[in-house]
């Protein structure tokens, strides 16, 4: 799961950040099913950086979904993951992108 840290010296309200220890080129795997728009969101976000990734529809594999589930925690679409950790949805996708060991580690273009 991904470590969220707060700078307390900011001024205005903290931008959380991502700490995230990456040692080498990893792959990114998203966890989607066609009818959800934020994992339409999620593959577009992915295409515009320039991220290789790995797409699994679950649409309709319920046991699939389940499985999921079980090694995420979350019941939610998507869940995207870089190599076996855990970046979450949509929203933790955009954060995780803002993040320059993050964007290195999936050779972000």
């Amino acid at each position: 799961m991904i470590a969220y840290a707060v700078d307390a010296a900011a001024e205005s309200a903290p931008e959380p950040t991502i700490c995230f220890l990456m040692d080498d080129k990893k792959t990114a795997t998203l966890y989607s099913k066609d009818s959800c728009s934020f994992c339409i969101r999620a593959k577009m976000l992915l295409e515009q950086n320039g991220v290789d990734y790995e797409y699994v529809d679950l649409t309709g594999d319920m046991d699939g979904q389940v499985e999921l589930a079980k090694r995420s925690g979350r019941m939610t679409m998507p869940q995207v993951f870089v190599g076996d950790e855990l970046i979450g949805g949509f929203e933790d996708l955009v954060l995780a992108l803002r993040n320059p060991r993050i964007r290195e580690a999936l050779a972000v273009k």
